[in-house]
């Protein structure tokens, strides 16, 4: 059995953040890439990012899909979406040519035009085994 990732992408609307989209793969078992997963996290592998929690302030709609896992999801964590993207793009020896929308779209598997708020948007993610 691998380890998944799971997650959603949050945009900060006033005071308030919201989930805007959520990660969902084709293909779950071909997605899985510990060395993304170690640096997001220390998920398989060790970083200096530790796992930081649920935000305080996330957003129900990313709280109703954190619960849905319920005991079964771990190691939960966040990190901007820009961030997240360049761990992707550096632990996956990819371009700095290819552009972060590409990234974006790579990733998870479509944009749904988040490369226009990458400054306003976090990845809030947990794994499961």
């Amino acid at each position: 059995m691998g380890c998944d990732i799971h997650g959603c992408i949050e945009k900060k609307i006033g005071d308030k953040w919201v989930m805007v989209d959520l990660l969902v793969y084709d293909d779950r078992a071909s997605s899985r890439n510990y060395q993304v997963f170690a640096e997001l996290a220390s998920v398989r592998g060790e970083s200096n990012n530790k796992p930081k929690g649920i935000p305080e302030d996330v957003s129900e709609g990313t709280q109703y899909h954190i619960d849905y896992w319920g005991t079964d999801g771990h190691s939960h964590s966040w990190h901007s979406l820009e961030d997240t993207l360049e761990i992707y793009k550096d632990k996956n020896d990819i371009s700095d040519d290819v552009t972060i929308e590409e990234t974006l779209y790579e990733f998870f598997s479509h944009t749904n035009g988040l490369e226009k708020c990458l400054d306003e948007c976090r990845f809030v993610f947990w794994f499961d085994n």
